[in-house]
């Protein structure tokens, strides 16, 4: 019994792991929003750890500064700055100049709109203004279809206009990526004019995660059945003069497609290959900034520039056009800032694709993550309930900090993003499961010692047994005790003419005291036998003093019969039996009921010495064996008897006192006359004896052995007249 409740502690709790742990399992595969945020707070944390470098590209960006919205006026500027800047980049040898910018709107402050706008005020205005007046956004048009213009767009799901029509091509190789990219369903799209002239077309959007922070890009959009690149893909395809953008997915040949998980591999425009995710993704390993490769537009717009130091910056160079002014809200979050211009997201997916250093989350990334969350958390089902819950705490923490430095190395190393937010919660959860299933199943076997002892042992030894469990033995064993009988002197005189409530006060105001001081003691009281005790010492807690808190335990018990006797106001004498032995203790009884108990040779002996004190007039009587483990006491012998149902003579000793009474002289008077007396009467020689006890009783003072010399005396003055046929100095007992 003692060895099946750890195993079914560590059953039941291994069950609550498993169940704890297949509940990751479901989270893993179904990636609710709220983890999938924690795993990008912990990717950005990486990237914070070690950014990319130093943004170190032929990329430049027009930024529509504060500053230059103070020089050159609010926003919109007019349409023919905005082609002035074209044509001076164009100029200087720009290889693609991208607008992170929609025109959706014609220019207000076009000369045609103008006129038009006072005709419609003035009516004969007309004919004082010439007819024919440039407009702002064909001259636009016109420097976009003399340079390497790619124009922008928002992709948008709200079913606004259709986009216009693509200027890039797309192949692709496995499966068809508009079976599987997000469908948009509209834009909001530049001028058609603008669009049509631009020789590039991108769109500007990205898709940022649940805490709107960018972490990802799409590359390629899809609008029905027509596929679009962003606007990063296309500008480099642009620069390096490329028609087409070439799309791998999976099913191509050298890449596996798992049941209808399709999705994109990777990306070809011009020379460069880069990776996806399977909804056509880039992951974007953030540097330290752009800000070096900037350049303010009110440089680029004014009538005078410096044509030489604009062609050193730009020329051959990818030119990014957008702003960082506050107030036109091209303001997004990244893992490295919370506030940073938009336009400055698609230089650094530009400079990641040219400087070929990608991060990846690699299509085998959930089943590897996955794989981790069962090894990690089978791994703390099977050890946790072999240890306690310091060692699980400190196994817990160790493994969560193995998931997260594999996942940091896997970064770090290899620019892979592997979330340990699965693992970790693995731990945590299994670990949580584990140990509380391990608590509360501990807690209720320390509740049911409590309930056990709390009438057996003191409170304080009750507690240490509940804490210490594992030192009970359920079922019996073998172990030494020091055992005590305790019985009310005469009590059924003592009873008579007492009513039944009467009665039972009295006992109750006699054992109350009793038991008060046995649990101080440190004794474990086994039962009440009417007005008797049982108790023992050494069980179920060790004690390696047990013979001598016993003894000292009873000497008190004594002292407090005094204020029994006071508070009942009646005459009352108590007899005592200590007896040390092996004895077998433990929860003994039928199936149906059961008590902690002792039983042996040694109990039966402790319960015949304690009938003994009303013989030899004396209170406490001990077996020789508690003598021996208790030498500090003031023990004095008083005979060697042979008890009813026992062949062997054991000697009996009577306690009058503690260490304190053992070191007084007149307990060496005393004790020396009592032994020399005792020799005599062993010896048979009655009348020395008799001499011998007139010596004794003369040294006796106040020592409380009245009632043992006066039982010698009536025993030599009997044994004188008639003495004994066959005397071997052991006292036969004929009754218990």
């Amino acid at each position: 019994m003692a060895a099946s409740k750890p195993q079914s502690k560590r059953r039941w709790a291994r069950l609550a792991g498993i169940v704890a742990l297949a509940t990751v399992v479901l989270l893993a595969l179904f990636r609710p929003a709220l983890l999938e945020t924690l795993t990008g707070f912990l990717f950005d944390s990486y990237q914070r750890f070690s950014p990319r470098g130093n943004f170190d590209s032929p990329i430049r960006i027009i930024d529509i500064d504060e500053e230059s919205l103070a020089r050159l006026g609010q926003w919109p500027w007019d349409r023919d700055l905005i082609a002035r800047m074209v044509e001076h980049l164009q100029e200087a040898g720009a290889a693609a100049i991208a607008f992170d910018i929609v025109f959706a709107e014609p220019d207000r402050t076009s000369p045609a709109r103008v006129l038009k706008r006072l005709e419609q005020k003035f009516p004969n205005l007309g004919a004082q203004l010439p007819q024919s007046l440039p407009d702002n956004d064909a001259t636009l048009a016109t420097a976009f279809s003399q340079s390497n213009a790619v124009a922008g767009m928002i992709l948008t799901p709200l079913g606004d206009d259709p986009p216009p029509p693509a200027k890039a091509g797309f192949a692709f190789a496995g499966t068809d990526p508009k079976s599987y990219l997000p469908d948009f369903g509209g834009a909001v799209a530049n001028l058609p004019i603008l669009d049509e002239a631009a020789p590039g077309l991108g769109f500007i959007n990205y898709r940022p995660g649940y805490d709107r922070v960018v972490r990802a890009v799409p590359l390629v959009g899809r609008y029905g059945d027509l596929l679009y690149p962003s606007l990063a893909l296309e500008a480099l395809r642009v620069a390096q003069g490329a028609s087409a953008i070439q799309i791998r997915s999976t099913a191509a040949s050298g890449e596996i497609e798992i049941g209808e998980n399709a999705g994109m591999v990777a990306i070809r425009v011009g020379e460069f290959t880069i990776p996806t995710s399977a909804e056509g993704e880039m992951w974007v390993h953030y540097t330290n900034g752009p800000q070096e490769n900037v350049l303010p537009a009110w440089e680029i717009a004014g009538d005078t520039i410096d044509a030489d130091r604009l062609r050193s910056l730009v020329e051959g160079h990818i030119v990014l056009i957008g702003t960082s002014a506050a107030g036109l809200l091209d303001i997004v979050a990244t893992p490295i800032s919370n506030a940073v211009p938009g336009v400055f997201v698609q230089a650094e997916v530009i400079d990641q694709i040219l400087d070929g250093s990608f991060l990846q989350r690699p299509d085998w990334a959930p089943g590897a993550e996955l794989f981790m969350v069962l090894a990690i958390g089978g791994l703390l089902i099977w050890l946790l309930p072999r240890h306690n819950a310091s060692w699980g705490a400190a196994i817990g923490i160790a493994a969560i900090i193995l998931a997260i430095a594999l996942s940091w190395l896997a970064f770090d190393n290899h620019h892979l993003l592997l979330t340990p937010v699965y693992p970790a919660l693995a731990v945590i959860l299994v670990y949580v499961a584990v140990t509380g299933v391990l608590f509360l199943l501990t807690e209720q076997e320390r509740q049911s010692i409590r309930q056990a002892f709390s009438l057996y042992l003191a409170p304080p030894l009750v507690e240490r047994l509940a804490e210490e469990p594992e030192r009970l033995k359920l079922g019996g064993e073998d172990r030494e005790l020091t055992i005590m009988f305790s019985d009310i002197r005469g009590f059924t005189t003592l009873s008579e003419g007492l009513a039944p409530q009467e009665l039972t006060r009295l006992i109750n105001d006699f054992l109350t005291p009793m038991s008060d001081e046995l649990l101080k003691g440190g004794a474990t009281i086994d039962k009440y036998i009417g007005d008797a005790i049982m108790a023992f010492w050494n069980a179920p807690l060790p004690a390696d003093d047990h013979s001598a808190r016993a003894c000292a335990t009873v000497l008190k018990m004594l002292q407090r019969l005094d204020e029994v006797r006071e508070k009942i106001n009646r005459p009352l004498q108590i007899g005592i039996g200590l007896n040390t032995g092996i004895c077998c203790v433990g929860n003994l009884g039928s199936a149906q009921r059961f008590n902690y108990s002792a039983i042996g040779d040694c109990v039966n002996l402790a319960s015949r010495i304690e009938g003994l004190t009303k013989k030899y007039g004396v209170s406490i009587l001990a077996g020789q064996s508690t003598v021996n483990a208790a030498r500090d006491f003031a023990f004095i012998e008083v005979d060697q008897v042979r008890v009813v149902g026992k062949t062997e003579p054991v000697r009996i000793h009577a306690l009058l006192g503690g260490p304190e009474m053992k070191q007084k002289a007149s307990f060496a008077r005393l004790l020396a006359a009592h032994d020399e007396m005792l020799e005599a009467f062993r010896k048979g020689c009655w009348n020395k004896a008799a001499s011998l006890l007139d010596a004794t009783e003369q040294v006796a003072d106040s020592l409380p052995v009245q009632g043992l010399m006066a039982s010698y005396r009536r025993r030599i003055t009997q044994y004188c007249v008639n003495p004994p046929a066959e005397w071997d100095g052991i006292t036969d007992m004929e009754s218990k």
